[in-house]
């Protein structure tokens, strides 16, 4: 399946890995993906894509919001997908199946919106794999 992931043993974290976990905490701040998942988590986060898109366009703050998330969260998902991360040390950092199940119905409509089956992917694929470790 597209965006999967060979399975591999997980082995244990090296410095490289932990370095690397940093780097992406720093990118976040950059981010601001705690303003991002603060609108995720808000109380009146729409759950399908025709609400979403109904109040926030293509372009708005809200759209903004909602690809900062996913960007995020793809690329770390890329990282995961190489095996350029520990899964190990990634799924007990981030909460990723928790975030993809609250803007998976968004996600996949933007995918429809582009005409693209492939955005998201890794994300989706990472958050599966998260779900089946628990």
């Amino acid at each position: 399946m597209i965006g999967e992931r060979p399975s591999r043993p997980a082995g244990r974290p090296t410095g490289n890995d932990a370095a690397t976990v940093l780097q992406l905490a720093r990118w976040s701040t950059e981010l601001d993906m705690t303003g991002a998942l603060g609108f995720l988590w808000a109380a009146d986060f729409p759950s399908t894509f025709t609400a979403f898109r109904a109040l926030h366009p293509a372009g708005s703050h809200g759209d903004e919001q909602f690809l900062t998330i996913c960007r995020f969260y793809e690329t770390v998902a890329t990282l995961w997908k190489h095996d350029l991360i520990n899964e190990t040390l990634l799924f007990d950092w981030l909460a990723i199946t928790l975030v993809w199940d609250q803007l998976k119905e968004i996600a996949v409509g933007h995918r429809v919106e582009r005409g693209n089956e492939s955005l998201w992917e890794n994300f989706e694929a990472m958050a599966r794999a998260q779900a089946a470790a628990d």
